[in-house]
């Protein structure tokens, strides 16, 4: 490499990174007759006072979580946990301890024709 007389190497050094995602990519679905079926139980949760396993149906969803309240009505959630999207558009969880009494709501994010929206519905153990 010569650097005097105005001359100068440059050496180039190509890197190619693959960026990979650990989350499902999020499905799109043109009508609701392609929508995924879900089988197996329809059961929404399986309460024992160990542990409590939570499933919600919502193949378009992006993100779900679970808010745990101590009340039916107002306050606010005392616990968030994240759900996990497994088969067929079916969401799930599981909370290791007594929910006897408690409530719960599904706290689902969608993009609905390009707007994003959350929805929930509070129900009681």
């Amino acid at each position: 490499m010569k650097i005097g007389n105005n001359y100068l190497a440059i050496l180039g050094v190509t890197t190619v990174t693959t960026v990979m995602s650990c989350s499902p990519t999020k499905k799109e679905y043109t009508s609701f007759e392609l929508y995924p079926v879900r089988t197996g139980s329809l059961t929404e949760m399986e309460y024992t006072p160990l542990a409590t396993k939570f499933f919600l149906w919502s193949p378009t969803a992006e993100e779900v979580r679970l808010m745990l309240y101590d009340a039916g009505e107002g306050g606010h959630a005392y616990e968030t946990v994240k759900m996990e999207l497994g088969e067929n558009g079916t969401w799930t969880t599981s909370v290791d301890k007594d929910l006897l009494g408690k409530y719960y709501a599904f706290n689902e994010k969608s993009t609905i024709n390009g707007r994003a929206t959350r929805r929930g519905l509070m129900l009681t153990l």
